[in-house]
């Protein structure tokens, strides 16, 4: 293009601004498959791109693009921190599904699809220097590919040991004693190939997480997890405050209420299993010793304490309320049960009860008569003097 053919477009514009043609060339439906709209759209990246190294133009252009990003990212924040979204989360109804259920990864999913453009920021953030990243993925890929009797000419540089450490921090101890002798070309370079993209996307996870946080206080689901986590774990009480303050965790106080609210539906839940009666007990008793940094009048070094433990196992495979009839009549004449009067009491039943014997028999009793015939078992059947008298003995009911 040269300067005539310049004016001349700015001539036949006269009046009308670039941005009006520009909207008019694109939204008009007759101009849809005209080829120079056409190319205009496909230049347009081109055309931002040259906007942006122009001395007069990269100003405004870098502005507008700031600006526009802030709103959209701003947004996408403020749409995930809303309750629509689903991730608020209360500490004082706080039920154990919600425990169970969560997950770093299908929160990640779900992060990804409601927020797209965070995600994909955070991601290029989290690798700013794609020299390292590059680096990085050549190094574990090289370790994969290279044979295992090749391994000993493997030259690692002290770089490449950081690497190494960094990439195997969070490798389970468990972990570290299978793959213990298999060497840095065994099965381990795969997991730490997954682990760092796990890491980068836990970390992703977790920045988000913090900006919904500061954006909602009712928005912390990890937040809270890692507050229970840390009450199950016996973590100082100023580690939570610590990581509330950060971000990372909700108060002391809403893990307290966590915790309570929690206790709470469990106990419910276990008496609405024990009324069922269709649920077994069992109870275990054990000591703990809770040490003390130093002993005081108050509290001396007596630290061993002594309690119980209990479970509830529900009674599955078609066990009915029907089958166990009887525990109800058991229960209303147990002695264990103190409602019922003493003269309710049933009787304490022995083995006697298992052969009763008339008041009016005379003779020796049953039993003494039973335990009789026995000897005289033995005595024909094992002592040969006796067997003679074989016939004799009869039968053992004729005893009874």
């Amino acid at each position: 293009m040269n300067l005539t053919v310049a004016l001349a477009v700015l001539e036949v514009l006269g009046d009308y601004t670039l941005s009006d043609f520009v909207g008019f060339l694109l939204s008009h439906p007759t101009l849809v498959r005209n080829p120079t709209r056409t190319r205009f759209i496909e230049e347009w990246p081109a055309f931002l791109k040259y906007c942006l190294w122009s001395p007069s133009l990269s100003s405004p252009t870098d502005h507008f693009i700031m600006d526009y990003t802030t709103k959209k990212l701003t947004n996408e924040v403020a749409q995930l921190a809303n309750k629509e979204s689903g991730w608020h989360f209360s500490a004082r109804t706080a039920s154990a599904e919600q425990i169970d259920d969560f997950s770093i990864s299908d929160m990640a999913s779900r992060l990804e699809t409601q927020a797209p453009t965070l995600w994909t920021l955070l991601g290029h953030l989290l690798e700013s220097d794609p020299a390292l990243a590059r680096r990085r993925a050549q190094y574990l890929r090289a370790e994969i590919e290279v044979p295992a009797e090749a391994a000993t000419d493997v030259v690692v540089d002290w770089d490449d040991e950081m690497e190494f450490w960094a990439n195997d921090v969070y490798v389970e101890p468990e972990e570290r004693e299978e793959v213990e002798g298999v060497g840095l070309h065994g099965p381990r370079p795969r997991k730490r190939q997954r682990r760092a993209a796990d890491r980068t996307q836990s970390r992703r996870v977790m920045i988000m997480s913090i900006m919904m946080i500061t954006t909602n206080q009712k928005c912390n689901p990890i937040a809270s997890v890692l507050g229970f986590f840390c009450h199950s774990t016996s973590a100082p009480e100023l580690l939570i405050e610590v990581l509330a303050h950060a971000g990372l965790s909700v108060s002391l106080t809403a893990t307290h209420s966590m915790i309570n609210s929690l206790s709470e539906k469990s106990a419910r839940f276990i008496r609405e299993i024990a009324q069922t009666k269709t649920a077994a007990f069992a109870y275990d008793n054990f000591d703990m010793d809770f040490k003390s940094y130093a002993s005081t009048v108050e509290r001396p070094g007596t630290t061993l304490q002594h309690a119980t433990s209990a479970l509830i196992f529900p009674l599955e495979h078609d066990v009915e309320v029907s089958d166990l009839k009887f525990s109800d009549e058991l229960w209303s004449t147990d002695p264990v049960n103190l409602r019922l009067p003493k003269e309710q009491w049933r009787r304490k039943r022995t083995w006697r009860d298992c052969i009763p014997q008339g008041p009016n028999v005379p003779g020796p009793s049953i039993n003494t008569r039973l335990n009789a015939w026995h000897f005289r078992y033995a005595l024909v059947t094992f002592c040969d003097d006796f067997k003679g008298f074989q016939s004799l003995l009869g039968c053992v009911r004729d005893n009874a």
